[in-house]
């Protein structure tokens, strides 16, 4: 059959959960200083990944660099009006 797992296990994953609280407590006070640094940076170029696109158009996802869309310009099936 198989073996239950001993009582010193389990103590060992009680006492690693506060230590990854508290490396969560560490990662949100460092948030600020990321979010600064994503502020400085400059956008994702999708030149370097339109191999891994294949059927999709890159040129759709040029909407991606320059923002959202607002509801006014999409039709009733959320796609843009074709020129």
């Amino acid at each position: 059959g198989r073996k239950r797992k001993a009582p010193g296990k389990n103590s060992t994953e009680e006492n690693s959960q506060p230590a990854e609280a508290a490396e969560a407590e560490e990662t949100q006070q460092e948030q600020p200083e990321k979010e600064k640094e994503k502020e400085t940076r400059p956008g994702v170029s999708l030149v370097a990944y339109r191999p891994f696109f294949r059927e999709l158009d890159v040129e759709v996802l040029s909407v991606l660099q320059c923002g959202l869309l607002s509801r006014s310009l999409l039709d009733s099936e959320l796609h843009t009006k074709v020129r």
